[in-house]
């Protein structure tokens, strides 16, 4: 009779199954530590205020280029908000201010296509932008929605602007809802002129289109959520309910000998004095190192031939620190766009390749590097070094939660196929 007769290297194949198993399991449950629904915030809304006029003002236009296909959608829905005080030419997103050619809304929907033809997603961007007289010095301010640990996130416990996390998602992770939210202010010195000659011609007003193409930037992921506590001097990097940091905050640190990030714990506490000084320029006093902070993405470094410096000034601006580039570094640069403020004359209606690089760093146009985000953050030349983290095989099936199981059942099958023994008579 036939009898069924075991490999004496079956224990070994059992035990290699097991350890192959709880390898990929774990892998599938690292891709949300809390588990549960994704949760969402919503994000701070920055600003971008007046400057007073320059003898030069800023002129950088925005780029013609018919060659590059539109890669994203982004749809607005335009609404009034509070006008009292406005001025009735400028009270509604159909007016033309005066002396001008186009519509408060043709020239924001001219700076919607500058960022559809920058970024590039499959899933369309929604945006609610409000006319309101904000008063005082600020033209405009926007902010992103944010979602953390959706399931197909590269990394947990960290906020991603809902549209940038649609992108990596490859889906709409909040189908109806608003990706960005925000407002412009009524002015009659509003320029919207779609013109091609230098700036010189809107030396008394505002540019309208340029402070779009701005605040959209802050709704897309250029925005840091920090806070600073001008009573104790303590600042903090992650918001209060969840202790996340924003995408943006993995790539920043104070500018010590091989970069010190505001995400390691270790040196900077949340909530404590040492991140404060940093925050508010104080970082040679207290840190070791030269004041202010820094940008320290790969492809950022790389189009600024060095780290990218930020706003820190000496006094927390609510709305304007941390999340702009720094303004005596860059204004009159390539990079004005994303400075804290605009003068009377400027325009800054273009994406400068430092920006750019920022954007490829949080994960719009390049697969996003998960260790910029480890906690403790490695220092700047170990980030410099590192390859994207996508490469790894483990991260590929990290990324899929059907993929371990797959892989664990043809295991299963070749497992059975080499223990057991063929049939054979006696």
């Amino acid at each position: 009779m036939k009898k069924l007769h075991f490999s004496p290297f079956a224990p070994k194949f059992s035990l290699l199954l097991a350890l192959v198993l709880v390898t990929l399991l774990g892998s599938s449950n690292s891709v949300s530590a809390q588990g549960g629904p994704p949760l969402t915030i919503k994000g701070p809304q920055i600003k971008v205020v007046t400057a007073p006029p320059s003898p030069n003002p800023a002129y950088f236009p925005r780029d013609n280029r018919p060659e590059t296909p539109q890669a994203a959608t982004i749809t607005v829905t335009y609404k009034i908000g509070d006008i009292s005080g406005c001025p009735a030419s400028v009270d509604s997103w159909s007016d033309i201010p005066p002396g001008e050619s186009s519509t408060l809304q043709q020239a924001f929907e001219r700076a919607v296509s500058t960022w559809e033809a920058t970024l590039d997603s499959p899933v369309e961007i929604r945006v609610e932008a409000t006319l309101e007289n904000i008063g005082g010095s600020t033209l405009g301010y926007m902010g992103p929605y944010g979602t953390a640990n959706w399931g197909t996130q590269p990394v947990d416990n960290v906020w991603f602007p809902y549209a940038l996390a649609d992108k990596i998602n490859g889906g709409d992770l909040a189908s109806g809802n608003y990706d960005i939210t925000g407002k412009m202010t009524c002015r009659d010195d509003w320029n919207t002129d779609d013109a091609s000659t230098d700036g010189d011609g809107y030396s008394g007003e505002y540019d309208f289109e340029s402070v779009a193409v701005h605040e959209l930037g802050h709704g897309l992921g250029f925005v840091g959520g920090a806070s600073y506590d001008g009573a104790t001097g303590n600042g903090g990097v992650r918001d209060d309910t969840n202790n996340f940091p924003w995408v943006y905050t993995c790539f920043t640190g104070s500018t010590n000998p091989g970069g010190r990030y505001l995400l390691n714990q270790n040196e900077f506490p949340e909530d404590s004095a040492p991140m404060g000084d940093v925050l508010t320029n104080k970082g040679g006093a207290s840190n070791g190192g030269a004041a202010g902070v820094y940008f320290y993405g790969d492809h950022a470094v790389n189009a600024n031939g060095g780290a990218v410096k930020l706003y820190s000034p000496d006094a927390w601006e609510e709305g304007s620190s941390y999340s702009h580039l720094d303004s005596v570094t860059f204004n009159g640069t390539a990079e004005d766009l994303m400075t804290p403020s605009i003068g009377p004359g400027d325009i800054t209606r273009s994406v400068g390749p430092v920006t750019q690089g920022m954007f490829n760093d949080f994960g719009w146009t390049d697969p996003f590097n998960s260790e910029a985000c480890a906690s403790p953050t490695p220092n700047a030349v170990t980030m410099q070094g590192m390859a994207t983290t996508y490469t790894s095989a483990f991260l590929v099936i990290e990324k899929n939660n059907a993929l371990p199981f797959a892989i664990a059942g043809v295991l299963v099958i070749i497992f059975g196929a080499a223990s057991i023994f063929l049939y054979r008579r006696k």
